[in-house]
């Protein structure tokens, strides 16, 4: 009997890693989860086919859709356990990276990207790119200035994930591209520096044009109500003087409570202006105290801060309650 058991086939609902030949399943890219490699057909759990859905584009109005996590199969969300091949495995006969950068389908364009992002969202982390990424940024060096948008997108994040670990390097790409590159890349370098500039990090400002806030001042904060149920919304509004022309990126961060006190503040995008010499701007946001997959909501006094260039100007305090 034991040696029978021995000999049994696996369960056929246990994902089996295999290379894809075609075009958009391309080996060296396939990552687990399944999340760059649009269109991969694999076999999930009790025997039924899985597929991920590449088509974002709304029928009705033709506009392309942006990603979200609802697009991996289901048995990719559950488990990492998806494709296993990883960068360095590809066979002899497999196109170069390089020349997948130049393939005539934006799809694979865009895989040569996102296939090697540090740390894609919904896959395991590449450890190997978040210690050095210098390999990944001599592909991104081939598809900043992408006619399609849809592959800038993946460069942008991709050099989002670079700059939470190498910042300064992460900056020194961007002003490469912007040297070389025109408004597509302007637009890659803004959107992959996001996350350094939210952290006020001064060479990503100054590269983009942002700096320091002096002379800014911010004489009113509200926030209305200042109690608030969880999942409902909050309104805040903040006037801005400066004392010269000041172009500005502004943000506000909210310092949430957690189950053992408070936590690292979580910043949010608001707007960015230029402004005039002692001339008032007010501005006006919603903000939603929702909880999310990676964020649950704790009752208890939170902090909001409002951010100038990467400076905090104001501060207001919003009470938020359990519903009901």
């Amino acid at each position: 009997m034991l040696a029978a058991r021995k000999l049994r086939s696996p369960p056929t609902s246990t994902p089996t890693p295999t290379r894809s030949t075609s075009a958009a399943g391309a080996s060296w890219y396939a990552r687990p989860g399944g999340a760059a490699a649009g269109g991969h057909r694999r076999r999930g759990g009790r025997g039924h086919r899985a597929a991920v859905n590449d088509k974002r584009v709304d029928e009705d109005t033709g506009a392309r859709r942006r990603f979200s996590s609802a697009i991996p199969a289901p048995w990719c969300r559950r488990s990492p356990r998806g494709c296993r091949v990883r960068p360095g495995r590809h066979s002899e006969s497999s196109p170069k990276p390089s020349r997948r950068a130049a393939d005539p389908s934006e799809h694979v364009r865009r895989l040569v990207s996102e296939g090697i992002r540090p740390r894609l969202p919904w896959a395991p982390l590449l450890r190997t790119f978040i210690a050095d990424p210098t390999p990944t940024i001599a592909l991104l060096d081939l598809l900043h200035a992408d006619e399609s948008e849809y592959v800038r997108r993946s460069v942008a994040n991709h050099l989002n994930d670079v700059a939470k670990d190498h910042p300064a390097l992460a900056v020194a790409t961007a002003r490469r591209w912007l040297d070389v590159g025109g408004e597509p890349s302007r637009w890659v370098a803004r959107h992959g520096l996001r996350t350094l500039v939210k952290r006020g990090d001064p060479d990503a400002l100054a590269l983009l044009g942002y700096g320091p806030a002096d002379g800014v001042t911010v004489p009113g904060f509200t926030a209305d109500p200042t109690s608030v149920s969880i999942g409902d919304p909050v309104t805040m509004s903040c006037t801005l003087v400066a004392e010269q022309d000041t172009p500005v990126v502004i943000d506000y961060a909210i310092h949430h409570v957690g189950a053992a006190g408070i936590r690292a503040a979580k910043v949010f995008k608001w707007t960015t202006r230029a402004l005039s010499a002692r001339q008032p701007v007010t501005l006006s946001r919603r903000h939603h105290f929702r909880e999310v997959s990676v964020r649950r909501l704790y009752p208890g006094p939170h902090r909001i801060d409002v951010q100038v260039n990467g400076a905090v100007l104001a501060s207001v305090e919003v009470h938020l309650t359990r519903p009901g």
